[in-house]
């Protein structure tokens, strides 16, 4: 009896020891550069990314697909985010520990109905593991986008257009009359 009790009290410590080494898993980490952007109402914004595998990682580590949600108060169907450059741009989709890249992950487009300071707000996630059929989650990054009023179109000024029209008629003349005078 005394042996069983050892021996189930060894298994339990061994166990518990060995358990960070069993819950550890390999990181990757990323942070949009600019993660609170302006665009005109049916303007498209990029956001650009770091992502790094963390150099103790294990291994290679493989980003098999992203997720991204947002709330749209006016109508979820007009905000277009487009992860197309994920997967452009972080080909062939893994990272040796320690590598890392900086480019763009994702855009957004608001719709040309959306007012002046409308916020667009929304998660992007990557998913992955040491694998092709991993998917766990890698960290979450939050991302806003504001609708700011279109800059006019600068307009010359009526004086200035209307007196280099007068300079211009008044060199006519005085060209004419100049020929004239010889």
């Amino acid at each position: 009896m005394k042996n069983k009790l050892m021996l189930a009290v060894m298994t339990v410590l061994f166990t518990i020891g060995l358990s960070p080494l069993a819950s550890y898993a390999d990181t990757v980490t990323f942070s949009l550069s600019n993660p609170n952007q302006t665009v005109v109402a049916g303007g498209t914004v990029t956001f650009q990314a770091t992502v790094t595998a963390d150099a103790g990682n294990s291994g290679t580590i493989f980003l098999n697909t992203d997720t991204f949600n947002g709330t749209n108060p006016l109508n979820p169907g007009d905000v277009y985010v487009d992860d197309t450059d994920f997967f452009n741009n972080f080909f062939p989709l893994s990272f040796n520990p320690g590598d890392s890249i900086t480019d763009a992950l994702f855009t957004v487009t608001l719709p040309s109905t959306a007012p002046v300071g409308y916020d667009f707000t929304g998660t992007f996630q990557l998913q992955g593991g040491n694998d092709f059929a991993t998917f766990d989650d890698f960290g979450t990054v939050n991302f806003s986008v504001t609708v700011v009023p279109a800059s006019p179109i600068p307009e010359p000024s009526s004086l200035m257009l209307l007196g280099t029209g007068l300079a211009g008629v008044f060199g006519v003349c005085k060209r004419k009359a100049f020929q004239f005078g010889r």
